[in-house]
Parts: structure tokens; C-alpha cells; sequence
């Protein structure tokens, strides 16, 4: 999927997520949950690539599952565990709704959870280096 396509469901998701926590039908805290792995891997991607210096705004191979695939496992394998998280956010989701109580304890762990695990993804498996077409 492209930036154009990505950035049209990110829009999409948005308008869901006001429209329904605007009508009292789902919070924001429950759409961070259920974006999770989303919002923690371009948020915290675009933040090291700033740190590092690098362009933002530019094409890379740096998001935790293009380092998965550049490791050698397969956009199938990959594809599976991103559907097993999502599932569990579904979980997550789903408690925070229902037992109201546990909102905040299961967003941090939750959002927590999945920031650890694309620390440990980004210090095991390097990013893939695009070859300057220029530089030959």
C-alpha cells in the first residue's frame, strides 16, 4: 500500500474515531488501542528517523515490518503475527469498553506493550538501505 492509500484510510480512521467518540457510541482511548500498531510504529519511526537527522518526509525501508521482511521472514509470517497483535488490540479493545475501569491500565500496558516491541524490532533487525541510483 502506498502513501496514498495509507494516508486515505488514516483519514478514514480518524473521522471514525471523532464521529464516534463525538457520539458517545467509542472513545479515543479505545480507537488508540485498536490502531495501536499503527500509531506506535509511524509515530515512533518518524520520531527516530528526526532524531537520527534523516528525512522524514522521504522514502525508506525503516517501519518494523519492512525490517522483519528485510530479516528474512516471510510477508506471510509477518502478515499473521500483525493479524495475532490486531487481534489481541480487538481484546484489549473490547475490555476497555466493557469494563471501564480498566481503561487507563489497559491502554498504557497495551500502547507500552507495543512500543517496547518495536524498540526491540528496530535494535535486533537493521533497516534496508535503499541504493542511491545516483551514486554508482
Amino acid at each position: 500500500m502506498g502513501d496514498v492509500s495509507s494516508g486515505f484510510l488514516g483519514f478514514v480512521f480518524a473521522v471514525l474515531a471523532i464521529w464516534t467518540s463525538n457520539n458517545g457510541i467509542l472513545e479515543l482511548q479505545v480507537w488508540a488501542v485498536l490502531l495501536g500498531v499503527f500509531l506506535i510504529d509511524a509515530t515512533l519511526t518518524m520520531a527516530r528517523r528526526m532524531a537520527a537527522g534523516e528525512k522524514w518526509y522521504t522514502a525508506h525501508r525503516s517501519h518494523a515490518y519492512q525490517r522483519a521482511v528485510t530479516a528474512g521472514h516471510s510477508h506471510l509470517s509477518v502478515t499473521l503475527t500483525v493479524i495475532a497483535i490486531d487481534l489481541a488490540l480487538v481484546a484489549a479493545a473490547a475490555t476497555m469498553v466493557f469494563v471501564p475501569s480498566a481503561r487507563g491500565y489497559v491502554l498504557a500496558t497495551t500502547l507500552g506493550g507495543l512500543a517496547v516491541a518495536w524498540i526491540a524490532i528496530v535494535r535486533r533487525w537493521p533497516a534496508a538501505q535503499r541504493p542511491n541510483p545516483i551514486a554508482r
